[in-house]
């Protein structure tokens, strides 16, 4: 008899299309495992899931989704096997994956065929887990299925710093690459690009990447390019190829209507252009990728990445890279972090999401300048600027009782947390004072606020 819930808890987008302010935690059914169709998939149970520009896209009407895929945002997550299609075999309820979906992460459960899950090691924690799908996978396809690059050619990696760009760089290196060159907007992010096995890098912002390529490979150039950037580098990607060279192109950050292109070059260096996507894609052909990533060492180098102070051969730390942790009711400013290209710092990665919890609470409350103390095995709320003292009657605190249905604010009122509604706080009305002080927040943040600013009337 199954125990899972009806509903579930999902960042939902308010009539459907709209900027990052119209993202809410909403209910949705809960996807089943159950009957003919979905004999062959597996309900996970998600830890953590990963933000990706498709995501931002999508939110705004832009990235049409595939046939049958779930309008839900997230393509890729880490958590515990929840449920199994009578079909579904080496797998077990409570075990430790990641994956790539077609829709649908964004949720406390996600539906995924089961061959396009892989079990996760101890090595790796969910977040890491979860940054690792869909960068790792597109690296893996742009580099050795497209490109086919071969032990000992010469890779150049535009957005070196963004997530599938660290990914590509560790693979390749992993793949045998002679030399590994990077584009990047800062000598900052050039630098942790080296430290993870990138021979030399180029700012763009401050010189022509090209000449400075040219000069590096004695005016050789490189025999794969991955490339994000589309329009602008067009004619540079074709002028910085070897004979047989091949550019594989995985997006179009610049422009996607390239001006003045001399093809005859294509011809004479006998070049092969490609572009493609993964989402897009056949589960046939999504989940032999996956099958053959795993055999590849892809999953290897992942594992390893899993700990910064291991180091390969040449002395370089394979590393998972993950740009920042959000709680997933801070839906809102991941989505305005990668759409603002913070996301591509120094640490690079992308933004990865996490549930709630008290500890996660704990860092919300911080970043307003509240203060969360802990005393007789309950935990205290101070608004920003009140003093640190027990509580009393003071209506710049709360009192929250460990308890897992509820939680009760001392003589003020009670903080009700709905069942399986881990950090979905809603303050009930403080009647005690006659104040009104919240009515269905979902961020404690924003309750500390409304306290305070009622204290201060």
């Amino acid at each position: 008899m199954s125990t899972l819930p009806d509903k579930m808890r999902a960042v939902l987008i308010k009539d459907g299309v709209g900027p990052s302010s119209s993202l809410y935690i909403g209910e949705a059914p809960t996807p089943s495992v159950e009957g003919d169709d979905a004999a062959e998939q597996v309900l996970v149970k998600v830890k953590a899931f990963g933000l990706n520009r498709m995501d931002l896209l999508q939110r705004e009407g832009k990235y049409p989704i595939p046939p049958g895929a779930s309008k839900i945002l997230g393509v890729e997550f880490s958590g515990t096997v929840a449920a199994l299609g009578k079909q579904v075999q080496g797998l077990e309820l409570g075990n430790e994956v990641f994956g790539l979906a077609t829709g649908g992460a964004y949720a406390e459960y996600v539906r995924i065929p089961a061959r396009m899950l892989l079990r996760k090691s101890q090595q790796m924690d969910w977040v890491q887990a979860a940054s690792v799908p869909e960068a790792f996978l597109t690296a893996y396809q742009a580099l050795k299925v497209l490109n086919t690059m071969k032990e000992g050619e010469d890779v150049l990696i535009h957005a070196g710093a963004s997530g599938v760009g660290l990914a590509a760089i560790q693979l390749a290196r992993a793949f045998g690459a002679r030399r590994v060159y990077v584009t990047a907007g800062s000598d900052e992010k050039i630098a942790f690009c080296k430290s993870l096995g990138a021979d030399d890098g180029f700012n763009y912002k401050t010189g022509d990447w090209s000449e400075a390529l040219a000069k590096a490979t004695n005016k050789q150039g490189v025999d794969v390019i991955l490339d994000f950037i589309g329009a602008p580098y067009f004619t540079p990607n074709i002028k910085s190829l070897k004979l047989d060279g091949r550019l594989s192109m995985q997006g179009f950050m610049g422009g996607n209507v390239a001006e003045k292109v001399n093809l005859g070059t294509l011809l004479t260096k006998r070049l092969r252009v490609e572009g493609s996507t993964l989402r897009s894609r056949s589960l046939e052909y999504q989940s032999k990728l996956v099958q053959e990533f795993f055999h590849s060492g892809g999953l290897d180098t992942i594992e390893r990445g899993a700990s910064s102070s291991e180091s390969n051969a040449d002395g370089l730390a394979h590393r998972l890279v993950v740009h920042k942790v959000f709680d997933w009711h801070n839906i809102k400013d991941a989505h305005d972090e990668m759409a603002a290209n913070k996301s591509t710092s120094h640490c690079g990665g992308g933004c990865m999401l996490t549930m709630t919890d008290i500890g996660k609470s704990r860092l919300l409350l911080e970043r307003t300048g509240a203060t969360l103390t802990r005393s007789h095995g309950h935990h205290f709320v101070a608004a920003p600027g009140a003093p640190c003292e027990r509580p009393s009657m003071h209506l710049a605190y709360i009192q929250i009782h460990i308890v897992r249905s509820k939680r009760r604010l001392g003589r003020l009122g009670v903080l009700q947390l709905w069942p399986r509604h881990l950090g979905t706080f809603i303050l009930a009305a403080l009647e005690a004072r006659g104040v009104l002080v919240a009515d269905g927040l979902h961020h404690l943040v924003e309750a500390v606020q409304r306290i305070a600013e009622c204290v201060q009337r």
